[in-house]
């Protein structure tokens, strides 16, 4: 009888520790499982929240199986849309070799990437991404590609502005050596000239010889008012490259302004004997800054003269259009190749041909004239031929332009 008791105390202690084993082995499991479901929650969050493109596609078929938010606002279609697409739906044909490259490299080491290429959007446009993944079997057994896809359009753009920057900055640098260029060359030429001609004056004066004094005072009145063109058009010129060059745009009849400009030019022309014929209506008004307008004017009607042979003739015009006015200064002078109308206006190609009477011109109006009329949201263009003549003709608006 004692004998069965302790069989039946033996049997009931080993179901309490099977019962106390199971009840350990019931926790823990509820343990794993909650572990489990609090990293599948996590998971779910980082995979819906991250800022880069995440896509489960099944290897055999290209089929998407799960996207991420990210390629949603990026693609522009909702996710019940986006996982009815091909992958064709979203690669452009023309990554076809690129694609079986990619896939060969997959299945040989498990991964790929990262890869560049372009996505379709639902609105057919395309954006640039970089694209890696990785192969690994799903627990229903399926091969399943892994792919992250980062949306490069941001990047692109900031690397299209510093592109944009750095070649801003090489023309600013080539306008700065042009400008330099302009001073120690041109610059030095004129006043060379002053200076030898002040010489032998001084000479001519310490010897009582009153020969040729006027001829050379005539000779330094010249160098000087060219180096001071030079100096006042290199001094504008620094200004509008600097941005420091003030913008004050009104209204104002264009016929007076033209009649100031040819008041200041009248001995130019009287001295080769050229005609200006002036064709403007007193009526008609533009909307610029006058200073800056005055300077292209000036310029222009100054070429004009200076390659004009004498006795020649020049017009001076304008024309009304709906929101504009062409104003046209018109020569029967020596003409422009075509060639030296493509560098006209630019800083790099400046250069400067001597006038018919031997006149030495900046090589810089012109430029100046491009930039003050781009300013003022016009534009300038010529027509030439050689030996015939030129026209040079510019546009400026007639309203004010929101």
């Amino acid at each position: 009888m004692m004998d069965t008791d302790k069989t039946k105390e033996v049997l009931l202690e080993e179901i309490r520790q099977l019962r106390i084993e199971n009840q350990l082995l019931k926790s823990g499991k509820d343990q794993f499982a909650l572990e489990r479901t609090i990293a599948q929650n996590r998971f779910q969050m980082l995979f819906e929240q991250s800022p880069v493109g995440i896509a489960l596609v099944l290897h055999e078929t290209g089929e998407f199986l799960e996207v991420n938010n990210s390629i949603l606002e990026s693609t522009g279609y909702s996710r019940d849309e986006f996982l009815q697409l091909s992958y064709w739906d979203l690669t452009p044909r023309e990554y076809e070799q690129q694609e079986l490259r990619q896939l060969e490299t997959l299945n040989k080491t498990g991964r790929f990437g990262p890869n560049y290429k372009e996505y379709i959007r639902k609105d057919g446009s395309r954006y640039p991404i970089s694209i890696s993944g990785a192969l690994f079997v799903d627990a229903d057994g399926r091969n399943v590609v892994w792919g992250i896809i980062e949306d490069l359009t941001d990047q692109k753009k900031q690397e299209s502005i510093i592109k944009n920057q750095n070649e801003e900055l090489i023309k600013l640098n080539a306008s700065k050596d042009k400008f330099f260029s302009i001073i120690a060359h041109d610059l030095k030429s004129p006043f060379s000239a002053i200076i030898g001609l002040s010489d032998l004056l001084l000479d001519r004066i310490h010897a009582n010889d009153t020969e040729g004094i006027e001829s050379y005072a005539q000779f330094i009145h010249q160098s000087s008012k060219k180096a001071l063109d030079l100096l006042l058009n290199l001094m504008e010129w620094s200004q509008i490259q600097t941005g420091r060059m003030r913008y004050y745009p009104e209204y104002f009849k264009i016929h007076e302004l033209n009649e100031e400009c040819l008041e200041l030019l009248s001995c130019n022309a009287e001295q080769k004997n050229i005609i200006i014929q002036s064709h403007i209506s007193p009526e008609i008004m533009v909307f610029a800054d006058k200073v800056m307008i005055s300077t292209v004017l000036r310029n222009l009607i100054s070429n004009a003269i200076k390659y004009t042979r004498s006795e020649g003739t020049i017009s001076i015009s304008a024309e009304e259009r709906e929101k504009e006015v062409i104003i046209s200064i018109q020569d029967n002078g020596i003409g422009i190749s075509p060639q030296e109308s493509v560098e006209l206006f630019q800083i790099d190609g400046v250069h400067s041909r001597p006038g018919t009477a031997k006149e030495k011109g900046t090589g810089l109006g012109l430029i100046l004239c491009k930039e003050f009329l781009e300013k003022n949201n016009g534009k300038i263009w010529l027509e030439s031929q050689e030996n015939i003549g030129t026209t040079f003709s510019f546009s400026l608006p007639r309203y004010f332009l929101y």
